[in-house]
C-alpha cells in the first residue's frame, strides 16, 4: 500500500480510462518545507506516480464516494481541456497584481501609510478579479490570491508583525487549549494532512491546532467555536501557510460572518432570517412548498453558512464558492445558497415529505461536482438580491428579541424544576420520616405484646 502523502493532496489529477483509482502529478510550486517533508515517499518510489489504496481521490486527496466516482470522473474530464486556459489568464492577472504591489509597497514610509496601501491593494485586487473569479482561481494560485483578497498584509500592518509569532509562544504553554483538541480527529477524518496514521497526519494536526488555538487567543470573545476547525482546514489542504490561514479564519469571523461563532450566535440566526426572506422572493413556489412539508430552510443554511458550505460538498466547489465569496463579500454566500436551491428545485417540488427533500439535498450536494453551473446560476439568477448588510441589520434586533425571550422561558422553567423538585424531595423526606415512625410504632407495639404476654404467663396459676 502506498499512502497519499502531503504532496499528494494537492497533486493535480489524471483520470485514466478504465483504471480503478486517481493517480496524482506533484505540483512543481509545492513549499520546500512541505517537499521536504515527503522526502522519503518521493525517494521511496523513485518517481513514480502515487496511487491512492483507498479508493477514488479527488485532488485534494478526499476520497470520492462510490456512488459518485462516475460522475466525478466525467466532470474531471470535461472541465480538463479549460483548465490550462483558465490558469494562463489567471497568470497574467498575478503578474499584474503583483506589479502592483511592488508599486505600492515601494512607496510606504509609515505605518498608517502601510495600512491604507495594503487595503489598497485588496480592493484593487477584488476589482480586478471579479468577472475571471467565477472562473476559478488555480489552486496553486489560491495561496497567493486568497490572503490578498480577504486582506492579510492590512490586518497584519494594523495588528503588528508580532501578533502571531507571540500567540505561538502562548499556544506552546500555559494557554494552550486542551478544549479544541477533541475536535482535531473530527476534522475531515481520514484526510492524509489531518489523519494521526497517516505519514504527516500528526504535522497537519498540529499546524491546525495552532491556527485555531491562536485565534482563540487573539479573539477571546469569540473564542474557539465548532465549524471553525473545518474553515481551517480547508485553508491549510489548499496549502496556505498558518499565518495566513490564522488571519483568513480572523477575517471570516470578523467580516463575512460576524456574530455567528461568539455566543449567542445571533450572526447565524440573523442569516437564517434573511436567506429565509430571500427564498420567500426569489423562489416563492419552493419556499411554500418546502413550510407545507414542515421544513425550515434554516436546517440547510445554518449548516452551509456555518462552515461556509465546506462541510458538504465536494472541495474543489467548496473552493471555487470561496473564490467568489472571499472576491465579493457575504452577498456572494447567500447567492450560492439561492443556486442551490434553484438547481434541485424541479426535484424538490416532488418530494412527498421531509425525508424526500433531505435525500434529495444529501445526494445532490455530495454530487455537485460542476461549480461552473452552481456560480452561474449564483450570480446571473440572483444578481439583485438587495443589500445584505441593510438585512442583517433589520433583522438583528429581531434575533436578539427572540433570543432574550429564550433566556427569560429559560429561566422561567429552570426556576419551576427547581421548585417542583424541591416539593419532590420533601415529599421524599416525610414519608421517609412517615415511613420511620410507622416502622418504629411497629417495633413498640411487637415489644409491648411480649411483655405482655410475659405477664400473663407469669400470672397464670399452676397446673
Amino acid at each position: 500500500k502506498i499512502e497519499l502523502r502531503h504532496n499528494a493532496v494537492r497533486d493535480s489529477v489524471n483520470i485514466a480510462e478504465n483504471t480503478k483509482y486517481c493517480i496524482f502529478q506533484p505540483r512543481t510550486s509545492m513549499s520546500d518545507s512541505k517537499q521536504d517533508g515527503i522526502e522519503s515517499a518521493a525517494n521511496s518510489n523513485s518517481g513514480k506516480q502515487l496511487v491512492s489504496s483507498g479508493g477514488t481521490c479527488d485532488e485534494y486527496g478526499f476520497v470520492v464516494p462510490d456512488e459518485y466516482v462516475q460522475a466525478y470522473r466525467q466532470h474531471s474530464a470535461k472541465i480538463a481541456p479549460r483548465r490550462q486556459e483558465v490558469k494562463d489568464q489567471w497568470n497574467v492577472l498575478v503578474k499584474e497584481l503583483k506589479e502592483q504591489g511592488l508599486r505600492l509597497d515601494g512607496s510606504v514610509t509609515s505605518r498608517a501609510e502601510a495600512i491604507e496601501k495594503f487595503g489598497e491593494k485588496t480592493r484593487s485586487c477584488r476589482k480586478l478579479c471579479r468577472g475571471p473569479v467565477i472562473q476559478g482561481i488555480p489552486p496553486d494560485l489560491r495561496p497567493f490570491v486568497w490572503p490578498l483578497m480577504c486582506g492579510v498584509e492590512k490586518a497584519r500592518a494594523a495588528k503588528g508583525e508580532h501578533v502571531y509569532p507571540a500567540l505561538l509562544q502562548r499556544c506552546e504553554g500555559k494557554d494552550r487549549n486542551h478544549e479544541l483538541e477533541l475536535d482535531l480527529d473530527r476534522t475531515f477524518p481520514g484526510h492524509p494532512l489531518l489523519d494521526r496514521e497517516s505519514a504527516h497526519g500528526d504535522m497537519g494536526i498540529a499546524s491546525l491546532h495552532r491556527v485555531l488555538n491562536s485565534y482563540a487567543l487573539h479573539n477571546p470573545e469569540v473564542g474557539y467555536c465548532q465549524a471553525m476547525n473545518f474553515i481551517a482546514g480547508i485553508l491549510l489542504i489548499t496549502d496556505l501557510n498558518e499565518e495566513d490561514a490564522f488571519w483568513i479564519v480572523s477575517h471570516i469571523s470578523d467580516s463575512i460572518l460576524p456574530n455567528h461563532f461568539a455566543p449567542p450566535m445571533l450572526g447565524s440566526q440573523v442569516d437564517n432570517k434573511v436567506f429565509k426572506r430571500l427564498m420567500a422572493k426569489h423562489l416563492p413556489r419552493l419556499a411554500q412548498h418546502l413550510a407545507s412539508l414542515g421544513i425550515d430552510t434554516a436546517m440547510f443554511s445554518g449548516q452551509w453558512f456555518l462552515c461556509l458550505f465546506c462541510n458538504r460538498m465536494p472541495c474543489e466547489t467548496v473552493c471555487r464558492i470561496w473564490d467568489v465569496i472571499f472576491c465579493k463579500g457575504p452577498p456572494a454566500m447567500f447567492q450560492v445558497g439561492l443556486a442551490v436551491f434553484k438547481l434541485c428545485e424541479d426535484r424538490l417540488l416532488q418530494a412527498e415529505d421531509m425525508g424526500d427533500v433531505m435525500e434529495t439535498m444529501k445526494a445532490y450536494e455530495a454530487s455537485l461536482f460542476d461549480a461552473d453551473a452552481l456560480l452561474e446560476c449564483a450570480v446571473l439568477e440572483f444578481a439583485a438580491i438587495g443589500d445584505v448588510t441593510r438585512m442583517r441589520e433589520e433583522q438583528l434586533p429581531i434575533a436578539r428579541k427572540e433570543w432574550l425571550e429564550y433566556r427569560r422561558k429559560l429561566a422561567t422553567y429552570q426556576v419551576q424544576e427547581s421548585v417542583r423538585k424541591g416539593r419532590d424531595k420533601g415529599k421524599e423526606v416525610l414519608l421517609s420520616v412517615y415511613s420511620g415512625v410507622g416502622s418504629a410504632i411497629s417495633t413498640i407495639a411487637a415489644a409491648s405484646a411480649d411483655v405482655l404476654d410475659a405477664a400473663d404467663a407469669a400470672a397464670s396459676p399452676p397446673r
